[in-house]
């Protein structure tokens, strides 16, 4: 239902889970980082009810200051997720894991 294995593209009909696995997995980020962030949103094509989409959960994190990515890339470690060796526009980039498949994103 949810992921991407590396290298393929799949897309799918939209879902109404994926709101659902957005608000449990923005619990649990904010339970990780609330001191460290400002807000979490919910983005790209499985935040747009009735998109075809791929199944990956796109998550926007803001922050007051890019310092606090340092403190931020440690502690979602405790939770699955590391760091895509890219910046893009001074965005950090972020996947979580789940059985060989990629399931969540965020910057």
């Amino acid at each position: 239902m949810l992921g991407v294995e590396r290298g393929l593209v799949k897309i799918e009909p939209y879902n109404y889970k994926w709101s659902m696995l957005f608000d449990k997995e923005r619990e649990l980020l904010y339970s990780h980082l609330e001191d460290l962030i400002i807000r979490i949103e919910h983005v790209g094509s499985t935040s747009i009810e009735g998109l075809f989409a791929k199944p990956i959960i796109d998550i926007a994190i803001g922050v007051s200051s890019l310092n606090r990515v340092i403190k931020i890339r440690e502690k979602v470690k405790e939770i699955g997720y590391f760091e895509v060796p890219v910046s893009i526009d001074d965005k950090h980039v972020f996947a979580k894991n789940k059985e060989n498949k990629i399931t969540h994103f965020y910057i």
